[in-house]
């Protein structure tokens, strides 16, 4: 289980362009749009290796060359905040379960 979580994690972090450009087009936003700085922080929330970027645009303003309020694009504090707990308590409810029911 930890094998395959690692893998996937290192598939998306490789990936992570591919998968942005490819759910932007399927929306039908242009590159480099403020729709696809969009999608690209809502996927960036849902994988943890991106954090240090989510954290670095609400300090600094600018997210990969598009220079706005954070919460335009939907960074502030409450939201990293809750996408950190939720990326300590998920695997660990998830262990916990497989520990106690699966053994």
């Amino acid at each position: 289980l930890i094998t395959s979580s690692m893998a996937l994690v290192v598939l998306y972090s490789l990936l992570v362009d591919l998968v942005v450009f490819a759910v932007s087009e399927a929306l039908g936003y242009g590159i480099l749009s403020l729709n696809y700085y969009k999608v690209d922080v809502i996927l960036s929330y849902i994988n943890p290796a991106q954090f240090y970027s989510l954290v670095s645009a609400y300090l600094t303003g600018s997210y990969g060359g598009f220079s706005s309020d954070p919460s335009v694009l939907g960074i502030n504090p409450v939201n990293i905040v809750i996408a950190g707990i939720l990326w300590i308590a998920v695997p660990l409810a998830i262990l916990y379960y497989l520990a106690k029911y699966r053994d």
